[in-house]
């Protein structure tokens, strides 16, 4: 976990606690302490894990303005801000921090064939409706992009767990399968209730390129997979907001869990 403070500008006993949890895949956090109050932009509230989502929070708690963090941008663009003055620089320090957090984590670049085609053949439930898409033009596409990329997909495919060739060579289509390559990384994934498989491929300038990404049926069941449903919501809720303060992912906590229970259990009934 990389974690920063920063100091409230006007308010006394009030600062802010803000980073990158790598253990979450959607994992920008913000924890504001207002005298003997906590606030957190944690992972139960909309929009969760989006930079501009945690940079509006400490707006909202008045560390700097709207307008002094559209100044901050501009200054990280190098290009002249419309104010300058001591919370900008903050604002300023705040997107550096975030942005290098996040880089150091693992880097990937998209191909720009594969940019061009998602403009066209992307998933709806991922890259939004493809009549809207189609009636973009280029530079607007690359900014749609960029917002998915940045604020989602490039973490959950970074995360991703890889599988094998063989498995995913079964996942394709007989039309999608003469483009996958044994010499290159596969990983697979869901989200939005959509099963994805991509594939990475090494560059001279990046970690990683990614240079496919296709979307795959339901991949058959695993056998070493327990699945289950928790009684309600906020039980969920709860667990989940208490895996992340503990800094887990809720799958690893409840797998380590369950697994100390196998080990405690297997003394007394063999």
């Amino acid at each position: 976990m990389s974690q920063f403070s920063l100091a409230h500008p006007v308010m006394k006993n009030t600062d802010a606690e803000y980073g990158l949890d790598r253990h979450a895949a959607i994992a920008f956090f913000v924890t504001v302490y207002k005298a003997n109050k906590v606030f957190e932009y944690d992972g139960l509230q909309p929009g969760y894990g989006h930079l501009e989502g945690a940079l509006q929070f400490l707006v909202k708690h008045g560390f700097f303005s709207a307008e002094e963090l559209q100044s901050a941008k501009l200054k990280y663009q190098n290009q002249p801000p419309m104010v300058e003055n001591a919370r900008v620089q903050a604002a300023l320090e705040v997107l550096q921090n975030f942005n290098g957090a996040d880089s150091a984590v693992g880097a990937i670049q998209v191909s720009p064939l594969l940019r061009r085609n998602l403009q066209s053949y992307g998933h709806p439930k991922i890259f939004g409706p493809p009549e809207k898409r189609k009636a973009m033009s280029p530079e607007d596409w690359n900014t749609e992009f960029d917002r998915l990329w940045l604020h989602r997909l490039r973490r959950v495919i970074r995360d991703a767990p890889k599988c094998t060739y063989d498995n995913a060579y079964e996942l394709l289509t007989e039309r999608t399968r003469p483009f996958l390559h044994e010499s290159e990384e596969q990983r697979i994934f869901e989200l939005n209730d959509v099963h994805m498989v991509v594939q990475l491929s090494s560059t001279a300038d990046a970690e990683a390129e990614l240079n496919q990404l296709w979307v795959v049926g339901t991949p058959p069941p695993d056998k070493a997979m327990l699945c289950f449903v928790f009684d309600d919501e906020e039980l969920r809720a709860r667990f989940k907001r208490l895996a992340t303060k503990l800094g887990w992912k809720d799958s690893e906590l409840a797998k380590v869990l369950i697994q100390q229970f196998i080990e405690n259990c297997t003394r007394f009934v063999p």
